[in-house]
């Protein structure tokens, strides 16, 4: 009791001077020379396909972002835990760099009707939890989830409304469970279905047959940490409120946020709302991918195949947290 009450009084003192000291907890040994992962990674590179197909030849794969981001098929990757083909030297040679890797296609492998809104409201719509405002981060209060699941497909179902009165983009805030064992034991079906269909699987499947597994791979006396799986649900864009020249609104679904750890997120499922317009939803989805500098080949691929993305990403390099 006596430590535990002289930390406090420390905490205090730290508190009020904080504004005038350095940090106290954690000080770099030399802020000048600080560099990420040590400064033992080689530095970003912008690649050519030309180049790396002369490499990597039986490794099907393009680029984004000028040469930056890899963009490599999911159903190139074999489950083989001895696998050492031109794929996985090929992701290797760009995750070293901690340059973004996107595998597609994907969702080949999963059983997607476990994850479409009228499934999930089947299943676990009397379950009653949190909803979030995604926009503004406040609670909503607590709703059943068959609400939510309505609205996801159908924007006029709508109905929770955030402080301005108007239909709040919602997020699940507290379901499914964020552990990654208590997200295991709350969906086992879609748990296992998620866990198959991931790609790389040298890395990302059990210990018994992921030999690069090194969180799985840890003996038992030692406290794993807890990576997984955990799921983001939220409303994707809205009707506008007519005051301005756009059909949908677009908010961030999640804000800036700074992973500990390398972290693999899987699109399980996306869709327009059935009472949206599609081809003026997506001309305002190019709007928005231009307006935010996305990948010149990707909007291309909407404005000319009229593909749809189902998520738009904006990731920094971990050099930039620093």
């Amino acid at each position: 009791g006596i430590s535990k009450k002289g930390d406090n009084i420390k905490e205090e003192k730290i508190s009020e001077n904080s504004k005038t000291c350095n940090l106290h907890h954690y000080v770099r040994p030399s802020e000048t020379t600080y560099a990420w992962n040590g400064n033992k990674s080689p530095t970003v590179k912008p690649y050519s396909l030309e180049e790396t197909k002369s490499i990597y030849s039986n490794a099907p794969h393009s680029w984004l972002c000028d040469g930056l981001v890899l963009r490599v098929d999911a159903n190139t990757v074999s489950g083989d835990k001895s696998e050492k083909g031109d794929v996985l030297s090929l992701f290797k040679e760009v995750w070293q760099r901690g340059q973004p890797v996107v595998f597609f296609d994907v969702q080949r492998k999963m059983d997607t009707n476990l994850w479409s809104p009228h499934r999930m409201a089947e299943e676990f719509g009397d379950i009653r939890t949190e909803f979030t405002d995604s926009s503004t981060g406040l609670t909503l209060g607590n709703h059943l989830l068959r609400k939510f699941f309505e609205g996801l497909s159908v924007t006029s179902r709508r109905t929770v409304k955030g402080r301005d009165g108007k239909p709040a983009i919602v997020r699940l805030a507290a379901w499914p469970p964020t552990g990654g064992e208590d997200f295991i034991s709350a969906l086992p079906i879609r748990a296992a279905d998620f866990l198959q269909s991931l790609p790389l699987p040298i890395y990302t499947a059990s210990k018994d047959s992921a030999t690069l597994n090194l969180s799985a791979s840890l003996p038992e006396v030692f406290m794993r940490p807890d990576v997984g799986p955990r799921a983001i649900i939220s409303y994707g864009p809205g009707m506008s409120d007519g005051d301005d020249d756009e059909s949908s609104s677009f908010n961030a679904v999640v804000n800036l946020t700074c992973e500990s750890c390398d972290t693999l997120s899987l699109l399980a499922h996306a869709e327009v709302p059935r009472d949206l317009d599609r081809d003026s939803f997506r001309m305002d989805v190019i709007k928005v991918m231009e307006s935010t500098g996305c990948d010149s080949g990707s909007c291309r691929r909407v404005i000319d195949a009229k593909e749809l993305p189902g998520i738009l990403w904006q990731v920094f390099h971990p050099s930039d947290a620093d």
